[in-house]
This record gives structure tokens, C-alpha cells and sequence, in this order.
């Protein structure tokens, strides 16, 4: 199966206006010195995010940039390793990563962690806190990524950062997100990043949902992007598997649902598009459903490949991010 545009598997792409330019092309470049490979429809929605408009702010920085999809499809090795690579060519950037559990927190944060030992992004990592609570990789240029979990209260007090990327955001309130979304304010040119799934029955979603109806009511100014099976789509089908999931079947495995989901088939449609809008949509949201940390060491495992010397280390002086770059 060919790699498919990020136009082309959408369920729902709305797209901020006035774009003239996207930092995506100068951190692919560095991405690409690295190792790091994206995928045609990750490179799609990364252009999107890291879009300017013509006074060079963010096209998306108004109403920040929205990702819902299924799990095991790269969300975060997408947005974690262009963040990472903000960092490592922008000096004083700060980076608030957050998420609702304690325990993806820390997934992101070891898997950042990896990124920064290869050979050719080592060099710009000056060093890494791991204590609790206080978990940052802080670059030589005094560029830092923070994590935390909103669980623990992480992001409060916090007076400022330039870039906040809420993970599982089908768990967040508007009151959180109220509380949080000020810290950028201060920033001249913020980036709000929402990514999650299709939120479970007693989520408290609120933000997800009225992030999902302001884009779909024609909101400018954001960026929303919603991966999802046809409404009703056969559970077996093949072809829904692949247009829910983009990593399908590249980097998921296709598994067998009815093992791998014992409860049915009723557990493969999800009851997140329908939960968000008042549509009652249904799509196939799970599909070839393989285990979080089987996903995660397919995804990172180019990044292994990196670290053992299968990359070439970059040997000009020209070979290095440039501030200007990204």
C-alpha cells in the first residue's frame, strides 16, 4: 500500500488561513541528518503545524492545533522529535509537555531521552533532570523541554513557555486548559498542541469536544485534524483499518481483533467521534490493534538505528541546525 497525504485519510481537516511558509521544511532537514524519517502524512500535518502566516507567528498559534486519531498511529514520536528538534536549533525555547497520567508522561520523557543520545542531537543536549516531578532535557543553547502529568498538578505556577503540547487531551477540562493555555501568553509567538484519542465513556473531555465543534463550525485561525473509519464501517474491514490508522500496516501489525479484543466487535467502533460532536458518528478507531510499547519500539527503533552508527554523523560545520534553520 502506497503512503497516502494527509488530505487523503482525514475524516476532517481544518486549516488555518493565510499560509506563506512552514518551519516543517528546515526541521526536516535536520530530521533528516538525524535519521528521522516521517511519513507522507505526518509530514502533511507537521507543514500544517509549524505553518506562519506572513507577519511570521504561527498560523495556528490563535486557536492551537488539534490531533484525534486512534492510538499506534506516531502522534507522539511526530510531534516529540520536531519538538526536539525546535529546541536543539532555537535558543530559549521552553517546552511544556504534558499529559493526564503520570505514567505517559513518563513514556514521552524516556523516549526523549533516547532521541537525545544519538549521535548526531547528543551534541546539542547540555543535560537531563530526572528527578520527580522536575523530569527536562535542557540543550546547550538554553532550550528546555519540561514533562509533567496534569494528575500531579504539573504546569501550575508555571509563569511562561513559548510551546505547550497537551497529550491525551480527550482527558482535559476547559477549566484546566483555562489554567494552563495563560503560561503562553507571554510568549511572541506561542504554539498550543492538543493530540489524543477518541475519548472513552466518563472522560472529561470538554476541551476535546469544544476544540472538535469550534473547528468543524468553520473557527479560523487552528488547525484540526480527525483520522477515522467510514461511520458504520465493517469491523473487519481491512481498508477501514488502514484509513483510521495511517500507520496501518507499515508499522502496526494487523493482529487479530477478535483476540486482541476478546469483549467484540462492538469494542471496535468507537464511541469517541460520536462522544465529541452531537452526530452520533461512528468509526473504527482500533484497528490491528497491537500493544502501546510494541508500537513505541517500532517507531523508535530508527532512532535505535541512528545510535548504533547506521547515520552518518554530520562532519561540517554546515551540517549543524542553525538557529535560523529551525
Amino acid at each position: 500500500m502506497s503512503e497516502r497525504r494527509l488530505s487523503e485519510i482525514a475524516r476532517h481537516l481544518v486549516q488555518p488561513s493565510d499560509i506563506v511558509g512552514s518551519d516543517f521544511n528546515l526541521v526536516n532537514r535536520a530530521a533528516v541528518k538525524a535519521g528521522i524519517r516521517y511519513d507522507l502524512w505526518q509530514q502533511g500535518f507537521l507543514y500544517l503545524l509549524l505553518a506562519k502566516r506572513e507577519d511570521g507567528r504561527y498560523a495556528c498559534g490563535a486557536g492551537g492545533a488539534v490531533l484525534s486519531s486512534c492510538r499506534q498511529i506516531g502522534k507522539t514520536f511526530m510531534i516529540g522529535t520536531a519538538m526536539f528538534i525546535l529546541c536543539a536549533g532555537r535558543k530559549g525555547t521552553l517546552v511544556i509537555w504534558t499529559a493526564h497520567h503520570t505514567r505517559t508522561s513518563d513514556e514521552t520523557f524516556n523516549d526523549l531521552c533516547e532521541l537525545a543520545r544519538t549521535p548526531v542531537l547528543a551534541r546539542y543536549v547540555d543535560h537531563i533532570r530526572r528527578a520527580n516531578g522536575q523530569q527536562e532535557i535542557r540543550f546547550s543553547n538554553g532550550s528546555r523541554i519540561m514533562f509533567g502529568a496534569r494528575e500531579n498538578g504539573f504546569g501550575r505556577g508555571l509563569h511562561s513557555a513559548d510551546i505547550e503540547v497537551f497529550d491525551e487531551a480527550q482527558i482535559l477540562t476547559v477549566k484546566a486548559l483555562d489554567n494552563l493555555i495563560p503560561i503562553v501568553n507571554t510568549s511572541p509567538n506561542p504554539l498550543v498542541v492538543l493530540m489524543g484519542n477518541p475519548p472513552k465513556p466518563g472522560d472529561q473531555s470538554e476541551a476535546f469536544a469544544e476544540k472538535r465543534a469550534n473547528a468543524l463550525a468553520g473557527s479560523d485561525g487552528m488547525l484540526y485534524v480527525e483520522l477515522s473509519a467510514d461511520p458504520d464501517a465493517d469491523p473487519d474491514d481491512r481498508d477501514q483499518w488502514a484509513k483510521a490508522n495511517p500507520s496501518y500496516p507499515r508499522r502496526t501489525g494487523e493482529g487479530d481483533p477478535a483476540h486482541a479484543q476478546p469483549a467484540g466487535r462492538g469494542q471496535l467502533q468507537t464511541r469517541g467521534a460520536g462522544h465529541l460532536g452531537r452526530d452520533r458518528e461512528r468509526a473504527c478507531h482500533r484497528p490491528g490493534r497491537v500493544g502501546r510499547r510494541d508500537h513505541r519500539r517500532a517507531g523508535y527503533d530508527r532512532i535505535a538505528r541512528v545510535r548504533r552508527g547506521h547515520a552518518p554523523r554530520p562532519r561540517r560545520a554546515g551540517h549543524r541546525i542553525r538557529d535560523q534553520e529551525a
